[in-house]
C-alpha cells in the first residue's frame, strides 16, 4: 500500500512541484496524445508510462493473470519465485488512529485493472473539466443566497432545485415528536396534533469541531424543518413504491428556524424575514456539502471494505462471492487512493486542482473519524427517524426492493437445488471475521442462526450500498448547483440575526475553479459498469434466469414516469469504482 507520510512533500520546492504537477499533465497530455496518436507504437509507449504511472508494475497482474490458467502455471511461476505471484491476501489493517481500517497491501493486478479500466476516464474528466471550470472562473465565480422554495419545497412538478427532497441531504432529516424550545422561543408555532404536519431536525454542529484554513469560515447550524402532506392519505400511511407519484404525493418542505453558532459570539435562532436568514441557509448548506461528503459518504466506502477482503477470500463458487463481486470490483484500488495517495487524491494533497476544501488534510480527517464513530451496520436502509417520503429516497426504496427480492429468491433456489450453501463453515468464518470489525455485522452464529430471510436482508443491503446508494449519493452531490452550495465561505456567518451576509466577497474565482474540477471529475457519477448489465455469473440455470428476472425488474422501475426517477438504470454503477 501506498505510504502516505512517505510520500507527503516536504520542502518548499517539493511542494510548488506537487501543486504543478496535475496542470503540467492537463497541459501537456493533450498536445501528446495529438502529436502520438498517428504513430502505435510511440502512442503505446506513452499510454504505457501513464498506466505505470497511476497503476504500478503490470508484471505481477500478468504473472497473476497467467497463474490463474491453471496448476502447470502456478507450479511454473511458483518456481520462479515469490515475487513472481502476487496473491498474498490484502488485510484490514488500522492506518490512521480513530478510523475504519485501510486495506494494506492492495495487490499490484488490482491497481493496474484500476489504471487501466478507470485511469482513462480520469484522464479525460480532468482535461475536460479543466477547461469548463476555467470559464465559470472567470465569469460566473459568485455564489447567491437559495430561495426557501428552492432549498426544499416541492412546487412546479417537482422542480429539479428542489434541493433537499431531490438529493442526500435528506438523510440529514431526523423526526422529532416536540418542536425545540429554542424554536418555540424564536416565534415557530407548533402545529396542532391533528395537522398532517411534522418537524424534523438537521444537526451540522459536527462541523465546529473542524478548524478550517485562515481567510476561510465554517459556522454549526441546527435547522428546523416543517414538512405538510398534501394528500387524503395519513401521514405516515404506507404507499405502494412501484405507483407513480404525482406532485402533490410528495409533502411540502420548508426551513422554519436555523440555529447559528456564529465563532465567538451567543447562538442566535434566525427565521424567515431576518437579515441572517439567508446566510443561516447558505451555512446550513454549507454543513450538510462538508458531512455529507466527508462523514456520511465515507459510511458507504470504507467500512464495505472489510467486506470486500474478506469475501475475497471464499471459494470463487461460493454463492456469497458469487453475489458480491460485480459491486466490490475495483473498490479496494479505489478507496486507498482516496485514502492515501498524494498524487491522487484531493482529501490528500490540497495541492490539487481538483480539491476545494477549506481545511487542510490534517483536519478533514476529523469527519472520517465521525464516520467509524457514528457507523453501525444496519439490515434498514434507513432509519425509523429518517424523511423518507421524498422522490430520492423512493427511487432507492424502489431498488432496495427488487434487490432484496432478488437475494431472497436465490437463496432459496440454491438451498433447494442443493447447488450452494450460504451457511456453511466458510460463511460462518466470514462472517466471524467481518463482525470482529464492523459493528453491528452478524457474527458466525448470528448469520447461521438467522435463516435465508435475514441472511438475504444482510447480503441484499451490501449490494444495494455499494451500487444505487452509493451512485445517487455522488449524482446528487454533482447535481446541486454549487452557487448555492460551495466549500468554501470566505465571509463568516452572520453574527446576529440582524445582519446581512456579504456574498459578493463570499467566494472567489479559484474558490469557484477548484470547486467546478472537483464536482466534474470526482462527483459526477462515471462508474465503467451499470446495473443495467451486471452478471453474477452463476452456473446453475435456475440462477442465471434469476440475473435475468432482475434486470428485467430493474428496467421496470426505471421505466416508471413519475419525478422519482433521479438517475436513470445505465448510469448507475455496479460497485464503488468512481
Amino acid at each position: 500500500m501506498i505510504n502516505a507520510k512517505r510520500l507527503q512533500p516536504r520542502s518548499p520546492l517539493q511542494k510548488a512541484a506537487m501543486a504543478l504537477y496535475w496542470p503540467a499533465l492537463i497541459a501537456v497530455l493533450p498536445i501528446t496524445t495529438l502529436v502520438l496518436t498517428p504513430f502505435l507504437v510511440p502512442g503505446a509507449i506513452v499510454a504505457g508510462i501513464l498506466a505505470l504511472v497511476i497503476g504500478g508494475n503490470p508484471i505481477p497482474y500478468t504473472m497473476q493473470f497467467l497463474a490463474d490458467a491453471g496448476p502447470r502455471a502456478r507450479a511454473f511461476l511458483g518456481s520462479l519465485g515469490p515475487r513472481w505471484l502476487d496473491n498474498s491476501p490484502p488485510h484490514p489493517t488500522y492506518v490512521h488512529d480513530g478510523e475504519f481500517p485501510t486495506i494494506e497491501n492492495v495487490p499490484s493486478s488490482f491497481r493496474w485493472q484500476f489504471a487501466v479500466v478507470r485511469g482513462p476516464a480520469y484522464l479525460r474528466k480532468m482535461i475536460t473539466s479543466f477547461f469548463y471550470a476555467t470559464y465559470l472562473a472567470l465569469f460566473r465565480h459568485k455564489i447567491r443566497p437559495m430561495e426557501d422554495e428552492e432549498m426544499g419545497k416541492m412546487y412546479a412538478s417537482l422542480h429539479p432545485l428542489s434541493v433537499v427532497l431531490r438529493s442526500t441531504y435528506v438523510k440529514f432529516l431526523k423526526k422529532i415528536d416536540k418542536v425545540p424550545d429554542w424554536a418555540v422561543e424564536a416565534g415557530v408555532t407548533p402545529a396542532a396534533p391533528t395537522d398532517k404536519i411534522a418537524y424534523y431536525l438537521a444537526d451540522c454542529t459536527y462541523v465546529g469541531q473542524v478548524k478550517p484554513y485562515k481567510g476561510m469560515h465554517i459556522a454549526p447550524t441546527v435547522t428546523l424543518w416543517r414538512s405538510m402532506d398534501r394528500t387524503d392519505r395519513p401521514l405516515d400511511s404506507p404507499r405502494d413504491l412501484y405507483t407513480p407519484r404525482r406532485e402533490r404525493d410528495f409533502p411540502e418542505l420548508v426551513p422554519v428556524a436555523i440555529k447559528v453558532f456564529p465563532k465567538k459570539r451567543e447562538a442566535y435562532v434566525a427565521r424567515p424575514g431576518d437579515a441572517a436568514w439567508d446566510g443561516g441557509k447558505t451555512y446550513a448548506l454549507h454543513g450538510m456539502n462538508h458531512l455529507g461528503t466527508l462523514r456520511d459518504h465515507p459510511k458507504i466506502h470504507f467500512p464495505f471494505d472489510t467486506i470486500n477482503v474478506y469475501t475475497l477470500r471464499l471459494p470463487r463458487n461460493h454463492i456469497i462471492r458469487q453475489l458480491l463481486t460485480p459491486h466490490q470490483q475495483l473498490t479496494l484500488t479505489l478507496n486507498d487512493i482516496v485514502l492515501n495517495s498524494y498524487i491522487a487524491s484531493v482529501v490528500v494533497n490540497p495541492f490539487m486542482t481538483q480539491s476545494p476544501f477549506d481545511a487542510s488534510p490534517e483536519e478533514l480527517r476529523k469527519y472520517l473519524q465521525g464516520t467509524k464513530d457514528e457507523f453501525v451496520f444496519s439490515t434498514k436502509p434507513f432509519p425509523e427517524d429518517a424523511f423518507t417520503n421524498s422522490p430520492y429516497v423512493l427511487q432507492l426504496q424502489r431498488y432496495y426492493a427488487a434487490t432484496r427480492t432478488f437475494v431472497g429468491q436465490v437463496l432459496a433456489t440454491s438451498a433447494a437445488t442443493g447447488s450452494a450453501r450460504v451457511d456453511d463453515k466458510a460463511a460462518s468464518e466470514w462472517a466471524d471475521a467481518i463482525a470482529a470489525i464492523l459493528p453491528g455485522f452478524p457474527n458466525g452464529d448470528a448469520w447461521v442462526e438467522g435463516g435465508d430471510a435475514y441472511r438475504a436482508d444482510v447480503l441484499a443491503l451490501i449490494m444495494w450500498n455499494l451500487s444505487f446508494s452509493h451512485t445517487l449519493d455522488h449524482y446528487s452531490f454533482y447535481a446541486i448547483p454549487w452557487d448555492v452550495n460551495p466549500w468554501r465561505l470566505r465571509v463568516p456567518v452572520p453574527p446576529t440575526r440582524d445582519d446581512d451576509f456579504d456574498y459578493e466577497r463570499a467566494h472567489d474565482r479559484v474558490d469557484a475553479w477548484k470547486l467546478a474540477q472537483c464536482e466534474m471529475t470526482f462527483f459526477y457519477t462515471g462508474s465503467s459498469t451499470s446495473m443495467a448489465k451486471v452478471d453474477y455469473r452463476f452456473n446453475d440455470p435456475k440462477l442465471k434466469q434469476l440475473n435475468r428476472d432482475f434486470i428485467k425488474s430493474m428496467h421496470k422501475i426505471d421505466a416508471i414516469k413519475d419525478s422519482a426517477k433521479i438517475l436513470p438504470l445505465a448510469d448507475i454503477g455496479q460497485s464503488i469504482d468512481f
